[in-house]
């Protein structure tokens, strides 16, 4: 056991009197460090290659706040107040079409149901509710909620009635609860 360790160490030290042996060893560390911190930032490590693309990618930001409204018993600090404003890229351009409306409200949802920084789905949207379809018909804006227990209480009806009359160009929003059998 000795013989062999003694041989894995004179290896190893001949390796390291070696300058481009050390020399790979410390390129190889590197471009591996370089790879690890471009993947746990979440930046494609290939953008490597050509650096200079972020200068000429033109800044196509065009989102508006979205109004939203949350039950005063869910709110994470209490000093704040009910209505929050969050940023959502939606198709605000063609907001008057009934399908840019119920693309716009399923946006709407998706942020409410993911909430401020301590508000999680579960505690907003639970199990027991679950949103089937919506539909736009002769500018009023239908919801059709699914409820096993047809416990969908009239603070989270008005947070989402209030989000909806402030955000899209509607004039009445109607939800319809079904009782799953």
């Amino acid at each position: 056991m000795q013989e062999k360790w003694q041989q894995v160490k004179s290896f190893f030290r001949k390796l390291t009197r070696d300058p481009l042996w050390l020399f790979r060893l410390f390129a190889l560390t590197l471009a591996l460090d370089i790879v690890a911190v471009f993947i746990l930032a979440k930046v494609n490590p290939i953008t490597l290659l050509n650096p200079f693309q972020f200068l000429q990618q033109e800044v196509v930001d065009t989102r508006k706040e979205i109004k939203m409204y949350f039950p005063a018993a869910f709110r994470f600090q209490e000093s704040e107040e009910k209505m929050i404003a969050v940023k959502q890229k939606v198709n605000w351009q063609s907001a008057n079409t009934s399908e840019a409306i119920v693309q716009n409200a399923n946006a709407i949802l998706t942020e409410m149901a993911l909430g401020p920084v301590n508000l999680t789905a579960k505690k907003f949207f639970t199990d027991r509710t679950v949103i089937k379809k919506i539909w736009f018909y002769q500018g009023n804006l239908y919801i059709s909620v699914m409820n096993q227990k047809q416990v969908f209480t009239d603070e989270f009806r008005t947070c989402i009635k209030k989000t909806m009359l402030e955000n899209l160009p509607v004039k009445k929003v109607y939800f319809s609860i079904f009782s799953a059998l």
